[in-house]
């Protein structure tokens, strides 16, 4: 997966991963997977871009407020017709 792909699928800005990242963020770079990425900035210590797109997402999440909790819907029986 590219950075673009899962900023958008996680809803956070791919500017923030490739600033954690220390990476600029170029059309070449935004069309690598992370084990490239990894590859070519973090040649000798596997799994640090995982790591830190991890540590983006969580850290963009708890910026979220939790949804409101949805009102309990009252029920309103219809009026039936006698015949």
């Amino acid at each position: 997966m590219t950075v673009p792909y899962i900023a958008h699928l996680y809803k956070v800005p791919p500017e923030a991963i490739f600033k954690s990242l220390e990476i600029p963020k170029q059309k070449e770079n935004a069309k690598k997977n992370l084990a490239q990425l990894n590859k070519e900035y973090y040649p000798n210590q596997d799994g640090v871009v995982l790591a830190h797109v991890q540590a983006v997402m969580q850290a963009f999440q708890k910026q979220d407020p939790p949804p409101p909790f949805p009102a309990t819907p009252v029920f309103t029986p219809t009026p039936t017709a006698n015949p």
